[in-house]
């Protein structure tokens, strides 16, 4: 079947899709892409040349789930995804992936993000909050907590340089976030990055309404794009079992007639 080509509906708001998957031929990225459910894909690395010809092509936005702390990248390996596999963990991994993603952004085929700090408030295994369990840090006040946590987003590699290089006009990769808490959706602006993302269909963490609030009203204050990030590994993907009434895996699940059937978002 051919697809018809899905162009951006604006450049302020995006309605990103996390998918775990490197293949362009993917049924259910084809699916998302054909009915116009999205103007944005948030994709693993690497890149291949197969998905970034689909990314010229569609027009689409694309946002790179990869932080640049080594440490990090090993956690998502560690997890146990078989895409994961495919990661180095190590910031010359991280630079060549950057430096595909500049590419189409030069040729001006594509808006590109790079989600530097993907659920960087909520993931234990590659955000702050593995970072306070391995260290057994402690803080005794909400500010001292918030220091902690901007002192180590601001040291991550590439992060404030990038960021520079932004405000100059010198490069052309958008620095992104998506926040797992609707309370530090501001936080990503305050640090300069382009775009802040709320990701849903997660459930551990609140529902869609009270998140839209906050991540369009930090964008508007901001005047900056805002977005939300649906997790399919979360949600999306969980499908209705009637032979045992329950569900494969966490978070909101839909049956075949993409009803709601559990979860809140």
């Amino acid at each position: 079947m051919k697809m018809k080509k899905i162009t951006p509906i604006s450049d302020w708001f995006f309605l990103a899709h996390e998918i775990i998957q490197i293949d362009p031929d993917d049924p259910e990225m084809k699916v998302l892409l054909e009915h116009g459910l999205c103007n944005a894909i948030d994709l693993w690395p690497p890149l291949s040349d197969k998905m970034l010809d689909l990314i010229r092509s569609r027009g689409f936005g694309l946002m790179v789930f990869m932080p640049s702390i080594p440490s990090y990248l090993r956690g998502i390996v560690a997890g146990g995804c078989p895409q994961a596999a495919r990661i180095i963990p190590t910031i010359e991994f991280v630079k060549s992936e950057l430096a595909k993603m500049e590419r189409i952004t030069e040729q001006g085929k594509a808006i590109v993000f790079w989600d530097i700090m993907p659920e960087f408030d909520t993931a234990f295994t590659f955000g702050f909050g593995g970072e306070i369990i391995r260290n057994k840090l402690r803080f005794f006040s909400r500010e001292e907590a918030c220091q902690a946590l901007e002192r180590h987003i601001l040291k991550q590699p590439l992060l404030s340089e990038i960021v520079e290089k932004r405000r100059k006009g010198d490069y052309h990769v958008q620095l992104a976030a998506v926040s797992g808490n609707p309370y530090t959706t501001h936080y990503v602006y305050e640090w300069g990055l382009d775009i802040g993302l709320l990701e849903r269909c997660n459930d551990s963490e609140g529902d869609i309404q009270t998140g839209i609030a906050f991540v369009r009203g930090a964008g508007r204050q901001y005047a900056k794009p805002w977005g939300i990030d649906l997790s399919h590994c979360a949600g999306l993907r969980a499908q209705y079992d009637p032979s045992v009434d329950g569900f494969e895996g966490d978070g909101t699940g839909f049956n075949e007639k993409m009803q709601r059937v559990k979860g809140w978002s």
